[in-house]
Order: C-alpha cells, then sequence, then structure tokens
C-alpha cells in the first residue's frame, strides 16, 4: 500500500495543473457493479464513494494517507481512496468493504467476529478490505505477511493482536460460519459474538459522518491560530454575500442562551463560541454555513477577522510565576482546584524509614487519536432540536447543548450514533451545540465533520504532569510513608480537571498499604490544549511515578521486585489511604502472585541474553494499579428499563453508549442471566435521550459495574414480575415460545398468551425499570472516607530489548494479569486488555503531542501493528458482591501499568529511568551517555 500511496501522492501535482474544477463523467465498477458519477476529477475518491455512491463504510480518518481507514481495493491493490483523485478511478474496478459479503459474511468477517477483532469498528472496513487482498494471493499469511499487509492501517482500540489472529485463521473459519447464542442461564462468562457485531464487518455500522441529510448545510468552524488572542470581526454580511451558496456566518452574538459548558457544573468555562478573545490554539471563534458544494471549495483565509496576538503560558510553572496573566480571573495564581489525602504522619515516618526513594517524573501531552473524528448532523423536528453525533455521554450533551442554546431540556434530543473511539474527549461536547446553533438559526439540518488537523487541535487530551515523592520503608520492606505532589496542566479550560485533581491524591498510593500518606494533586491552568479524560484521569502519570520508586526501593533493599510488591499489596481487610476498609473483593494479591512463574521466566531469560550481548540488553519490568470504578464520592446513577413486548421479544433499553468497548453485549448478557432468557430474544434500543432512561456517561470504567447492576436488578425485577403473574415460585424456569411466556416449575406448566394482555404506553406487556447508584461516602478536609464502591487490580510484566547504541527499544512480551471480579464475556475482557496496553505502549514509549507541531497523525505517533508485541492475558476473578454477578470495571485498569512496567524494564536492561515520559530513543540515548559519564568520572576519581 505504501508503494501505491507514494505514486499517487507524486501524480498529484500533475493531476492538478492538469484539470480544472469543472465536473467531467467518470466510469468505474464498485462492487462489481458498473457505476458514472459526475464530479470535479480531483475529487477525491473517498469522497465520491462516500457522498456520491452512498458506500459510507469507506472511512475518512485523516484525508492525509497517514490512518487507512480510507482503504479500498482499486483492480486488487489495497489503496488510500482518500489520497486518490477520481479521475484515476476511471476504468478500474473498485472494492470496498460492502463488496466483501455477497449474502453472507465472508471467511475473513466471520473470523474478525470470532476473534474479537472489530471494537468501536471504525478501522474495520479497512482492515478487511487489506486482509482480503492478502489473503488472495497467501491464503494462510504468517504474522509478519499479515503485519506488512495491514501495517498502514492504524487501530485504536484492539491492540491489532486479535486482528493479526483473525486474519491468520481466517481459512479456518470459513466452515464455521453459523454463531450460535448461548442459551437461558448461560450468558455469564461466555464469549457470544458481540450484539452489534454484524455491521460492523459489513459497513452497515454508522457513525457520526455517515448519514448526513441530502439537503443539510455543511458547516465550517473558524478557529484561533493563536494560544491567546484578542480579535474582532469585519464586514461578515458582505464577506458572505461574496461567496455564492454560504447560508450564514454565525458568532458568540449570535447565541441564544448561556454561551458557557463544561462537564462537571460548578467548573463550567467553556464558551461554544468565543467572545473577544480566544484562550486557546484551535478554539472555534465563528461558523460558517452554507451548501456542501460551495464549503467542499470555501478558502477561509479572507474570513473577516482581525487577530491580536496576546502573552501566553504554556507550562504550569509559567503560569504560576509573579505577574502572570490571569486565563480566568476567579481563578487565583491560575489555580483551578487541588486535591488532598493525607493520613498519619508521612513526615514522621520518612524521618525514621530504613530506606527511602525520592524521585521526579515529568509526562507529556498525550492525545487520544481516535480514528474517527468528531461528527454529526443536527435538525429540527417541529419545536425540538435533534441532534444525531457521536458521543460517550448523551444527557450530558443534552443538558448542555440546551443551556447553550436556551433550550428547555426537552426540547433537545440526542440521538448517538456509533462511535469511532472515545477514550474520554467524547465525554465534553464538541460540535453538538455549533450545529444545533445552525439548525435552529436556519431551520435546515447542519452537519459538520472535524477535519484531523481541528480535531487535534481543539479536543482535550491527557493532563500532562510534573510529579514528585518519596517513599520509605522500614528494614523488613514494609512501606511505612510516602508524600506525593503533582501539578497537572489542565489547559485553558476545566474540562475533567477537578476530577484529575481529586483521583489522583486517592490513586497515587498504588494497590498497596501506606499507613502514613500525604498526596496533593493540583489542576492548573495554561493557554494550552484543554485537558480532560483519558483512560485512567491522571492515575496513569501517578502510577509511573509510585511504580518507579517501587523499583528503587526493592534494589535499595537488595529485594526481588515482585516479592516487595507482594509484601506491601492490599488484601481484605485492609484500609486504605482514605480509611476505606476493603472488606472483600481484593484480587490484588492473587494478580501479582499469578505472575510469579512468568517473572522467573522472564527475568532469568534477560539474564541468560545479557550474558552473551553487549550492544543490546534485555529488561524485565513489573507494576501494578488500582482504579475505583465509577465517580469520587459522587452520585453516580445508571438507569436500566426491559420489558417484553406481545410478540414475545425482549426490549432492552440500554442507554450505556457502546465505544468499543462492549457495552451492548455484555450489559445485554447481564440483564439476560438476571432475567433467566435467552440472549437470542434481546433487542437493543440505544441511549437516544427520547426513548431510552439515563445510563451515565460511558468513563471511569462503570458501565459493566455501574449500569451492569442496574440491568441485573432490572432483569431480577421483571422476571419477578412475571413469576407473581404465574403465581410461581422463585424456581420456576421461564421459556419464550413465540408470543408467549412458558413457566415450568416441577412437572407444572403454565402458558402466557402475551398478545392477550394489556400493553402499556412503551408497547410492553411486562416491564422493570431498575436504578443503580454505588454506595460511597464524601471525603472529608484530609481526604478521608469512601470514594469508590468497588476498585478493580491489575498488574504487569514487560518484557523488552533496548539498543544501547540507538536507544530504540523492541518490546518482546507483555503479561497481563487483571481481577475483573468476574469475567462477563472473556473474550471482550481480553480485547480491553490488548486494546489499553497498545495505548499503555504509546504513552510510554512515543506518544507525545505538541501543540502546533504534532496535529496529525503523520507527526503525532501512536502505535502500529508492528508496535504490539505477544500479549498473555491471565483472567483473574475475586468477585466483589457489589458488582454484578461479582464484576469489576476493567476499561481503564488496563492501561495503567504498562508504562510503568516499561519503564523499569528499560532501567533494567541500562541501568537508566527515563523521568521525562515518553522514553523515546533520543531520551534513551541521552540517559545512557550520562549514565555512562558519570561512571567514567567515577572511574577517574
Amino acid at each position: 500500500m505504501s508503494q501505491v500511496r507514494s505514486e499517487l501522492i507524486e501524480a498529484l501535482p500533475d493531476l492538478v495543473s492538469g484539470m480544472g474544477l469543472e465536473r467531467a463523467d467518470i466510469a468505474f465498477a464498485v462492487n462489481g457493479a458498473a457505476v458514472s458519477v459526475n464530479v470535479p476529477p480531483l475529487r477525491r475518491l473517498s469522497q465520491v464513494l462516500r457522498d456520491e455512491l452512498q458506500l459510507t463504510g469507506t472511512k475518512v480518518g485523516c484525508d492525509a494517507g497517514d490512518c487507512g481507514a480510507c482503504t479500498v481495493l482499486v483492480d486488487g491493490d489495497a489503496v488510500c481512496a482518500c489520497l486518490m483523485p477520481a479521475a484515476s478511478a476511471a476504468g478500474t474496478s473498485v472494492t470496498t468493504v460492502e463488496g466483501l459479503a455477497n449474502g453472507r459474511l465472508s471467511a475473513l468477517q466471520a473470523s474478525f467476529l470470532a476473534h474479537g477483532a472489530a471494537q468501536c469498528g471504525i478501522c474495520t472496513p479497512a482492515l478487511l478490505v487489506a486482509g482480503t487482498a492478502l489473503l488472495e494471493i497467501k491464503p494462510n499469511p504468517t504474522e509478519a505477511e499479515v503485519q506488512d499487509a495491514l501495517g498502514g492501517i492504524l487501530c485504536r482500540c484492539t491492540g491489532y493482536r486479535k486482528i493479526i489472529a483473525a486474519v491468520m485463521d481466517a481459512s479456518l473459519q470459513a466452515a464455521s460460519l453459523d454463531f450460535r447464542l448461548p442459551q437461558s442461564g448461560h450468558a455469564i462468562g461466555s464469549s457470544p459474538v458481540r450484539l452489534d457485531g454484524v455491521p460492523k464487518v459489513t459497513g452497515g455500522e454508522k457513525f457520526g459522518g455517515d448519514s448526513f441529510p441530502a439537503d443539510a448545510l455543511a458547516v465550517l468552524v473558524v478557529r484561533s491560530p493563536h494560544y491567546h488572542a484578542s480579535f474582532a470581526f469585519g464586514d461578515l454580511d458582505g464577506w458572505a454575500k461574496k461567496h455564492p451558496g454560504i447560508a450564514g456566518v454565525f458568532t458568540a452574538a449570535d447565541i441564544p442562551g448561556k454561551n458557557c459548558f463544561g462537564v462537571i457544573g460548578p467548573f463550567a468555562d467553556q464558551p461554544a463560541l468565543a467572545e473577544g478573545f480566544a484562550r486557546l490554539r484551535g478554539e472555534a471563534v465563528a461558523l460558517v454555513a452554507g451548501e456542501r458544494e460551495a464549503m467542499l471549495d470555501l478558502d477561509l483565509s479572507d474570513f473577516p477577522i482581525r487577530w491580536t496576538e496576546l502573552p501566553h503560558s504554556l507550562l504550569p510553572g509559567d503560569a504560576q510565576t509573579e505577574g502572570a496573566a490571569l486565563i480566568h480571573a476567579n481563578r487565583p495564581d491560575n489555580l483551578l482546584t487541588k486535591g488532598f489525602v493525607e493520613r498519619g504522619d508521612p513526615e514522621a515516618a520518612l524521618a525514621v524509614a530504613a530506606v527511602t526513594a525520592t524521585g521526579t517524573i515529568d509526562t507529556s501531552y498525550v492525545e487520544h487519536a481516535y480514528i474517527e473524528p468528531e461528527a454529526g448532523h443536527a435538525y429540527m423536528d417541529g419545536d425540538t432540536l435533534v441532534v444525531v453525533a457521536c458521543t460517550q455521554a448523551p444527557y450530558m450533551d443534552r443538558d448542555d447543548t440546551a443551556k447553550v442554546l436556551g433550550l428547555s431540556v426537552d426540547k433537545v434530543r440526542i440521538v448517538p450514533t456509533a462511535t469511532g473511539g472515545g477514550f474520554g474527549s467524547k465525554l465534553d461536547v464538541s460540535l453538538q451545540p455549533l450545529i444545533g446553533l445552525v439548525a435552529l438559526k436556519t431551520g435546515r439540518p447542519a452537519a459538520l465533520a472535524y477535519t484531523r488537523n481541528e480535531s487535534m487541535m481543539s479536543t482535550t487530551k491527557r493532563h500532562p504532569s510534573e510529579m514528585k515523592a518519596t517513599i520509605g520503608t522500614d528494614a523488613e520492606g514494609h512501606v511505612t510513608g510516602m508524600v506525593f505532589a503533582g501539578d497537572f496542566n489542565t489547559g485553558a479550560y476545566a474540562s475533567w480537571g477537578p476530577t484529575v485533581a481529586n483521583r489522583v491524591p486517592v490513586h497515587a498510593s498504588g494497590p498497596y498499604a501506606t499507613p502514613n500518606y500525604r498526596a496533593e494533586g493540583r489542576a492548573i491552568h495554561t493557554h494550552g490544549p484543554i485537558s480532560g479524560a483519558f483512560r485512567g484521569f491522571g492515575v496513569p502519570q501517578a502510577t509511573i511515578m509510585q511504580e518507579t520508586l517501587y523499583d528503587e526501593l526493592a534494589g535499595k533493599l537488595g529485594m526481588d521486585r515482585l516479592d516487595f510488591r507482594l509484601k506491601n499489596c492490599l488484601r481484605n481487610g485492609s484500609e486504605t489511604v482514605t480509611g476505606q476498609r476493603l472488606e472483600s473483593g481484593v484480587g490484588i494479591f492473587e494478580c501479582l502472585d499469578a505472575l510469579r512463574p512468568h517473572w522467573a521466566r522472564a527475568t532469568a531469560d534477560a539474564v541468560t541474553f545479557n550474558s552473551s550481548n553487549t550492544s543490546k540488553k534485555r529488561g524485565v519490568g513489573i507494576a501494578s494499579c488500582w482504579y475505583g470504578c465509577g465517580n469520587t464520592s459522587l452520585p453516580n446513577p445508571s438507569t436500566i428499563r426491559v420489558g417484553i413486548a406481545p410478540s414475545g421479544e425482549v426490549i432492552l433499553h440500554q442507554g450505556a453508549v457502546d465505544i468499543g468497548q462492549g457495552s451492548n453485549t455484555v450489559i445485554t448478557q447481564i440483564c439476560a442471566d438476571a432475567l433467566g432468557l435467552p440472549l437470542e430474544r434481546f433487542r437493543l434500543k440505544s441511549a437516544d435521550t427520547a426513548i431510552s432512561p439515563d445510563a451515565g456517561k460511558t468513563s471511569a470504567s462503570r458501565q459493566t459495574f455501574v449500569t451492569g447492576k442496574a440491568a441485573e436488578k432490572a432483569g431480577r425485577a421483571l422476571r419477578e414480575k412475571i413469576l407473581r403473574f404465574a403465581n410461581v415460585s422463585e424456581n420456576a424456569a421461564l421459556q419464550l415460545d413465540g408470543p408467549a411466556i412458558v413457566i415450568r416449575e416441577g412437572e407444572a406448566t403454565r402458558r402466557i398468551d402475551l398478545a392477550a394482555l394489556d400493553v402499556d404506553a412503551d408497547g410492553f406487556v411486562f416491564r422493570a425499570e431498575e436504578t443503580y447508584d454505588p454506595p460511597t461516602l464524601p471525603l472529608d478536609a484530609k481526604g478521608q472516607g469512601k470514594p469508590y464502591a468497588l476498585y478493580g487490580y491489575g498488574a504487569q510484566i514487560a518484557e523488552l530489548e533496548v539498543d544501547l547504541k540507538l536507544g530504540t527499544v523492541k518490546l518482546l512480551k507483555i503479561t497481563a494479569a487483571h481481577d475483573v471480579g468476574k469475567a462477563i464475556n472473556p473474550l471482550l475482557v481480553e480485547g480491553q486488555i490488548e486494546g489499553g496496553i497498545a495505548q499503555g505502549i504509546g504513552m510510554a514509549l512515543m506518544e507525545e503531542y505538541i501543540p502546533g507541531r504534532t496535529e496529525n497523525l503523520h507527526d503525532y505517533l501512536i502505535p502500529t501493528i508492528g508496535d504490539v508485541p505477544p500479549i498473555e492475558h491471565i483472567l483473574i476473578e475475586v468477585p466483589d458482591p457489589e458488582g454484578p454477578f461479582g464484576a469489576k470495571g476493567l476499561g481503564e485498569h488496563v492501561l495503567i501499568p504498562t508504562a510503568p512496567a516499561i519503564l523499569n524494564a528499560i532501567r533494567h536492561a541500562t541501568g537508566v529511568l527515563i523521568t521525562k515520559v515518553p522514553a523515546t530513543p533520543t531520551r534513551i540515548r541521552a540517559g545512557i551517555r550520562e549514565k555512562d559519564g558519570i561512571r567514567d568520572k567515577e572511574a577517574r576519581a
């Protein structure tokens, strides 16, 4: 694919010079059918397929050939359709994902489902197309051949390992395309094909940019090119009249409501459109709406706006210097907020500690880099504004959009599309109030899809951090005290900064008993990108600090690093640093203990390798994690509605947005077993705010736990209603037989004709609706209390090889043991582990977002299919009675140990701890040179 891409890029200048923008008839074949389109010859093939032929299975993630999501086959070769002009397709045969299944799934599509290789699904069509081309010439490819063939396609969810397995095993799948769902009472613990899986592999799944109305106005956003600037508009009406097709220009003056939104009400501070001055690069200041064709060719370089650059601060230290301008007038010292936890007397404990270790760690901005940029459309349905867009939090979107647009919440409806990755960033509203404003003002549908550049410029990032800590132990290796301080760059607006500042001090001890403890997390404003939620809310950063110090302590004590962690880990009956007593469900010991044989083998292998190699050295690292599931000491409810229709279908209103993690399947599995009916009879209703109750946001590893518990309660409540109606005991068995329920108890059988029963307003003959809110307690002034109802736990081993001359790292294997309480769906659990590890690899080794420099997927690096090593997962099941069937959340835990395990492995290999993350080759090589220089000086002395 890279050769074809290079040829296309080289050809573009000639195409541009030789062809104008006049339309031409271009004929070619698509999926075996002849087509002819009348488009400008230079229009991207990806646009032609999507907009002219409605083949939206071909995705657009970057329009630069960097992500590969638009991959199609052109005469059998994999090509990035975003780089191919329509004219170059003339006379060719194009195959898209829609053409892979001829009446039934292809063997590769079936293999993707069987292996769980599709998560969010946004990159799946491209992977299937490229994989199909490979299998045509290599029916039984090796792993290296799969990696080579699919190497140009990025996936942010899966970690690639199941994709590789699916392609390699496709020939085996051809004979088994019948995917049966488990029977009643056997859903929990099984791994059925995801209930929303088939559209992901056929191209039928509709993401935010896949269903724009034909008559929708296209919306462009005018954004600040400066980190901090005042601005004034010129003659907007006059400018619009010079450009045919423009329907309107909209600014903050057009916003009818309160021009302020934010995910945490008391801290809300972000305008939908800036007023008078911009606080960050990429901030939206105006909207231009017009006919689609006019907008495609519109150049905004002459938009009438005058900018005056102002001084800016990008680092917390600069923002807090004396005399630094306040980014928000009501926040002295540019301090958004801080979190604090204190227990015992840490200074006294450290003063008498037998061994102490002190260190600092700095981490960088990390971009979410989901392959689907933000996209959606809005329209008026009578007097109700309907917004159809990708999101993680429909009810939060509804409330903020209503506030900005001056509407009551019942006059705003959010209809979530499939979401092509989120990882926290799609919790914040982005385009919802913008397209809503255009639809409200014009009365016409309005559509907007962010470019990759504006998505990366304007949306939230993982908080950069500057951390320092000291930990002490007694002579036997028991941790006696710890102090931690972290400054987190929260950027220009609050977003989830308060959550990070408060969650970090609770977790910075790691899953270890720490009797004397003080931790403070501060969220500090700068003019940098907004830092928000990203898979762990600051805990991955804090864990790097704590786990690297644990390795140093073990070394000073002369203890094995795994044994040191086992000696100090929490157990049932332990108290956390917030004073919370963990009565049951603590699985960190089991996770660490399960790693013992892997640790022994890996460390022995490293010793053997290093004894015979000088230019490369192997290292083995270990790290642990814990993570509180749900909100920190705040209400956190989910509501689930389930009912039985006269037809005998079980209708589940499942409002937990599935962004790839599998909640559509897992929540249904939980409800099915609680109700006692088979999965195959369930039909899902989505998180549409007009039809489904609020199941809360998809974040904080809460959906399996919180919404799953609500689903368990709803399933049991519905079962109880049916049994009571039939006047039988709880031991009776339910069975659906067409439009009837058959109830058996012992030798007795009763049949209920559902069609004969009264139907309620929602079309149910039996129904139940239940809410679950985890029992937590507020934290007091010293951070003491019960912040979470349950925690998840995990530990990982990283094995790697460092080239001492180049500073490059080759990952060899990750072994991951995670306590999930109960694996509702083991295959989906494995997928979450692998995907989280891939993101942890990126954080550790390559991902560093630099404002103004890495605003695309070419300069900003994320792991590719060749960067993720084999992963061995060990599923630990220590049930927590608070969770549904004992289950715990998982989504964030899986990322947290990866980076510190890798950094500890690099130190094991080189003797150097990299204190600025990511550990790039340049930084590793600099650390090795510094260490060698110190060693030389000591030798000369």
